[in-house]
């Protein structure tokens, strides 16, 4: 069947990665495909789920999205070709006019089950390959170039996702397109006022809170960026809040014992609304290796929060950013060091810059734009 408007599509979207980034990703595109028109379903692992999951699919049930469970498992499995063919077995039942993977697994086992009269389309939301070195960066790089011949399309999040797929894995342009994340109109109404954020944290007005809004695992560079704090560890009002657990927890807090800055680190763990909060922090870090278009850098921008990132393409996708956001080269200890002293000594700069954030959100990266790109993708192919 070919679709002509959103309300003949059906799309199932699959994914194994049930938090994240990925998770905030379908929370956005999905009631928003749902108001074009779009008929969908999701195929979703609770494995790695954070908490509200339950929540959030009985929402988007409600919006008519038909959800199905399927314990997919992070890495490879034994039982994946189990997963396969009831993948399989799911889009015999659904007929889907295309099916959307989300992230590494998900895009494993979606374009092994499917047959190629089925249009695949897949967003690796950063590739996997990217975490690795020698010959297991290698060995991924080769699966996920054969795996792009059962791909229609990549949607990507972010044009340095884009150079990254056609030099690496060798992608006709064809066959890339890039779709950027974006953020609803009304999101900055959702932030709670500073004062009460503050109140929470327990903060004084003299404390300079720098907030990491990320998960706990090694893409994110909380390791650099512990060891950049060490050379700060005396600084009297100053406190780091990790928004976010993950796997990498156990080794950062061994890392920050011998670095000696237990005393500015507040382990928050995962925080539901951490977004909601942005307004109580002074600065936002976001000190990636690797990145597709993180929402965090959206969201400090809409919040009008100094930002101070990682140089990499991922968290500066426009040039214009330059003049608005704090950059450091990754990986630069001593300069993400001198980068935080920088704004310790002159918030007020950072703040003015920042100021300019919302209108540029406003102006890129907005989710209608998101969504009228997505469409345009799924007509395409269907």
């Amino acid at each position: 069947m070919t679709a002509s408007s959103p309300d003949a599509l059906r799309v199932m979207h699959v994914t194994e990665a049930a938090g994240g980034g990925v998770r905030r990703h379908l929370g956005y595109i999905l009631p928003a495909l749902a108001r074009a028109g779009v008929r969908q379903s999701l195929v979703v692992s609770r494995e790695r789920a954070e908490p509200g999951l339950t929540e959030d699919l009985a929402a988007w049930q409600a919006l008519g999205c038909t959800v199905h469970v399927l314990p997919m498992r992070h890495g490879l499995s034994l039982r994946d070709p189990a997963h396969v063919r009831a993948l399989r077995r799911l889009v015999r039942t659904e007929e889907p006019t295309l099916l959307h993977a989300h992230a590494t697994k998900a895009g494993l086992l979606a374009r092994l089950a499917v047959a190629p009269r089925l249009p695949v389309v897949y967003s690796p939301h950063s590739f996997f390959f990217q975490e690795l070195g020698g010959f297991r960066r290698w060995l991924a790089r080769s699966l996920e170039s054969w795996l792009a011949r059962r791909t229609a399309r990549f949607m990507l999040v972010a044009e340095g996702e884009r150079e990254l797929a056609s030099h690496e894995l060798g992608v006709p342009g064809e066959r890339l397109g890039v779709v950027e994340n974006g953020l609803p109109d009304d999101w900055a109404d959702r932030l709670l006022p500073r004062d009460e954020v503050r109140a929470r944290w327990q903060a004084d007005p003299a404390d300079r809170i720098l907030v990491v809004p990320a998960r706990l695992a090694r893409q994110k560079g909380h390791d650099w960026l512990f060891r950049a704090l060490a050379p700060l560890a005396a600084e009297p009002r100053l406190q780091v809040r990790l928004l976010g657990s993950g796997p990498a927890e156990p080794d950062l807090r061994r890392l920050a014992r011998d670095l000696g800055i237990e005393r500015l680190l507040r382990w928050d763990g995962y925080v539901p609304d951490a977004d909601r909060r942005l307004a109580g922090a002074d600065l936002a870090l976001l000190p990636s290796w690797h990145e597709g278009l993180p929402y965090a850098l959206l969201e400090g921008l809409a919040a009008g929060v100094p930002l101070l990132v990682s140089d990499i393409p991922g968290n500066v996708p426009q040039p214009e950013l330059r003049g608005v956001i704090g950059t450091v080269p990754v990986g630069d200890v001593g300069a993400l060091t001198g980068a935080i002293r920088a704004f310790l000594d002159r918030p007020a700069s950072w703040r003015e810059r920042a100021a300019h954030g919302p209108t540029l959100q406003r102006r890129f990266w907005s989710l209608d734009r998101q969504v009228e790109g997505l469409l345009a993708c799924y007509l395409s192919l269907s």
